[in-house]
């Protein structure tokens, strides 16, 4: 195991199994920000209490998953062996809400401090590793969401707050890593939408999924796709009301199999142009054409996060209606066969 075998080496890992764990004190890694800020990573206890919230995979062996861990703490789970073994590390920073991966190690993690947490406790904003999420630095004190990094250099986000139907919203663009941002347009067409979910593959390449309010448990969707780093963007599918006044193909509920029962909750597509697109209901669709048509894959439990690996491979994060656990499983088949990899019991209430 590349990254949890060189961590075990530096500094003693104790392998763990089916999420028991841990992590030896991990060393600060370094980032292109003027004034980074190192955030502790320690060991987490094969019982510690863990609420996975995202997940991203590198690679079909080494992959993340990232949530909240006690008293609102942001805490990771690493494995590079397709999600069977993790190791777990503790993060001096609040929750953890996004995720994202691009290149061979680089991850960034999008955290939000607790309400009532101490000033100096937390650290609200973007944090990176660039050796595979063994140590992180903290890049932009920004609240961001709908993490995207087309490479490691390259990457798009919605400011904190875009997400809540209703509000205008604007894309987020970075050139350095994550360290800075600028604002860019929102590339959606349709009245009342607006920028939900991104997927970059490259650093011209990527897909964004455009919202309108849900309203009687619909909501009207876009894919969108660009080849030319956002100039220009190309309408793939889209699902409105009828009433809305936009030609029939498009304005049949569920045109191209883009449904418009439930909301969107995240994007993730390839560079051969396949990908999943979830939506609360629950619900997965996956697209083997640029997005153009997308097709119900049938999901394990209650959708929290997904992450395609293409040619019909990919992990979910669900959650268990029975015992609410966190349950990542994987397919190889296009969802027709799930395999459970690893469960994380909720924690205890209090």
């Amino acid at each position: 195991m590349r990254r949890l075998g060189a961590l075990a080496a530096g500094v003693g890992l104790a392998v763990a199994i089916a999420g028991c764990g841990v992590i030896g004190q991990a060393t600060p890694g370094t980032a292109a920000a003027p004034h980074p800020a190192a955030v502790v990573a320690s060991p987490a206890a094969g019982d510690t209490p863990f609420r996975p919230v995202a997940v991203a995979f590198w690679d079909a062996r080494h992959g993340i998953v990232g949530g909240t861990g006690p008293q609102g703490t942001g805490m990771v789970a690493l494995t590079d062996d397709g999600g069977r073994i993790w190791g777990s590390l503790l993060l001096g920073a609040g929750a953890i809400t996004e995720l994202d991966v691009a290149g061979t190690q680089d991850a960034w993690a999008a955290v939000t401090c607790p309400q009532g947490a101490a000033a100096g406790s937390c650290r609200s904003g973007l944090l990176h590793s660039g050796d595979g999420g063994l140590s992180w630095m903290l890049i932009s004190r920004l609240p961001l969401a709908a993490l995207s990094f087309g490479d490691p250099v390259n990457g798009w986000s919605l400011p904190v707050g875009a997400v809540v139907a209703d509000l205008p919203t604007f894309l987020s663009v970075t050139s350095d890593g994550g360290n800075s941002w600028r604002s860019v347009g929102s590339p959606c067409r349709l009245v009342h939408q607006e920028p939900q979910a991104l997927s970059f593959v490259a650093a011209r390449t990527g897909w964004i999924a455009c919202t309108a309010a849900v309203a009687t448990g619909q909501q009207s969707k876009a894919i969108l796709s660009s080849a030319d780093g956002g100039s220009s963007w190309e309408t793939m599918a889209v699902a409105t009301p009828a009433a809305s006044g936009h030609p029939p193909a498009a304005a049949s509920p569920g045109a191209g199999g883009l449904s418009l029962a439930g909301s969107v909750g995240g994007l993730s597509m390839r560079a051969d142009g396949s990908g999943w697109l979830w939506t609360g209901g629950p619900s997965l669709l996956a697209t083997k054409d640029q997005g153009r048509k997308w097709t119900a894959v049938k999901l394990p439990g209650e959708i929290i996060s997904a992450w395609s690996l293409g040619a019909g491979n990919g992990v979910v994060l669900t959650r268990d209606a029975k015992s609410s656990a966190a349950v990542l499983s994987s397919t190889a088949d296009a969802g027709k066969a799930w395999v459970e990899l690893i469960r994380w019991p909720p924690p205890a209430a209090s």
